[in-house]
């Protein structure tokens, strides 16, 4: 099977572009990278791009979506695609709003042993002292699973 990457970096990509996105992730098993940063995907977008995501068709293995404008509501979808889709191996998420609040239930969900994800990127994000100490403790936890922030304590 050949992998194919795309590249859309920076591409002037919004929401509206996600559901022709989310299309072709659920149809196309051999698409394995998704580079997204830079577009104004915001949280609608990540919604609709995780309907393709959660698609048993789809072999994403990984997703970049720096920089995307999200925030904490977002990661309720993501939390459902880190248990529920079985290829995603890695995904960063640097350079957004996620808020604390967002970065504790993702970490409530890379506990639980059905999430196979590798590696998360969460650079140029800013945390309270109990998000990093989470962060921290999923490291000693976990260490099949990569996690890479840039702690400010």
């Amino acid at each position: 099977m050949k992998q194919r990457k795309y590249w859309l970096v920076n591409s002037g990509l919004t929401s509206g572009c996600c559901q022709a996105l989310s299309s072709v992730l659920s149809s196309n098993q051999n698409f394995t990278h998704l580079y997204l940063r830079g577009n104004a995907l915001r949280d609608m977008g990540i919604k609709l791009l995780c309907e393709g995501l959660l698609h048993p068709n789809c072999k994403l293995q990984m997703l970049q979506l720096d920089n995307c404008t999200l925030t904490s509501h977002c990661c309720w979808d993501l939390s459902t695609l880190l248990t529920s889709n079985r290829s995603l191996r890695e995904l960063s998420l640097g350079s957004n709003d996620l808020g604390d609040l967002g970065v504790m239930l993702l970490c409530e969900v890379l506990k639980q042993q059905g999430c196979l994800l590798k590696n998360l990127k969460l650079c140029k994000m800013y945390f309270n002292y109990d998000t990093k100490c989470a962060l921290e403790t999923l490291r000693e936890e976990k260490p099949g699973l990569t996690i890479v922030f840039e702690p400010s304590w």
